[in-house]
C-alpha cells in the first residue's frame, strides 16, 4: 500500500516570462527635443496598433496618451499649438486680415477683425446687401424708412458659408474665421471617447500610418 505522503503531486507549470504580454514602458516627454528623440518609436506604436493611430485624427494628445506617451503640459501646449498653427497658417491668417481690414475702409466700415456675429450680418446685409431667404432674416424699419436687418439666433457659419460664393469678400471672412480656429481641431475627451467607444460613426476616420 502507497502511502498518502510518499504520492508526488505533480509539478506546478512556470509560466514562461517570454510569453506573458508585457505593456511596453511609457515614453516620458518634458521637451520638443524629448518628443524628437523618440518620434520613431512613437511612430513604430501607432503602426502597430491602427486604432489608436486613427484617433489621431480626433485628438492627437488623447492618442498620444492612449499609446502610453507622458507629456508636461509645457509640451502639449507646444504640440497644440504647432498642430493648429503651422508657419503656413500663420502667414495666410495674417495676409487675410490685411487685405480685410483694407476691404472694409474701402466699404467705409470701421470694424476690426475678427468681426462678431452682428458685425458679420451689418456687413453682410447693411452694407454688402446679400439676402438670404426671407424665413432666415428680420428687418425692422429704421427712422429713415429703410428696413435694416436683426440678426436671429443660429444665424452662423452654414449661412455665412453660403453667401461666401456671392461675394469674394465674405468667402475671406469665412476661410479667415476657419485659420483663426487653427488647421487641427482637438475634440474634447468626451467626443473622443465617443469616437473610441464605438457610439460615433468612424467612416470619416482614414487609416494612419508613419514612416520608421
Amino acid at each position: 500500500m502507497v502511502k498518502r505522503s510518499e504520492i508526488t503531486k505533480p509539478a506546478k507549470r512556470v509560466k514562461s516570462k517570454s510569453r506573458r504580454a508585457e505593456k511596453p514602458p511609457d515614453f516620458k516627454l518634458e521637451t520638443h527635443r524629448d518628443l524628437r528623440a523618440n518620434i520613431r518609436a512613437i511612430s513604430k506604436r501607432f503602426n502597430d496598433d491602427p486604432e489608436s493611430a486613427r484617433m489621431l485624427l480626433v485628438n492627437p494628445l488623447l492618442a498620444l496618451e492612449d499609446i502610453g506617451v507622458q507629456m508636461t503640459t509645457e509640451l502639449k501646449d507646444h504640440i497644440k499649438n504647432a498642430l493648429r498653427f503651422p508657419p503656413n497658417v500663420i502667414e495666410r491668417r495674417d495676409q487675410l486680415e490685411l487685405e480685410i481690414f483694407d476691404e472694409l475702409k474701402q466699404l467705409g466700415v470701421t470694424y476690426k477683425v475678427p468681426l462678431n456675429e452682428e458685425q458679420r450680418a451689418d456687413l453682410i446685409f447693411n452694407v454688402l446687401k446679400l439676402k438670404l431667404p426671407e424665413a432666415k432674416t428680420n428687418r425692422i424699419p429704421t427712422e429713415e424708412g429703410e428696413d435694416k436687418f436683426v440678426p436671429l439666433p443660429g444665424l452662423r457659419s452654414l449661412e455665412i458659408k453660403r453667401l461666401a460664393k456671392r461675394h469674394p469678400l465674405v468667402a475671406k471672412l469665412v476661410e479667415y474665421e476657419r485659420l483663426r480656429q487653427g488647421r487641427v481641431i482637438f475634440y474634447p475627451r468626451q467626443v473622443y471617447e465617443s469616437y473610441k467607444a464605438g457610439l460615433k460613426r468612424q467612416n470619416w476616420i482614414k487609416a494612419v500610418r508613419f514612416k520608421v
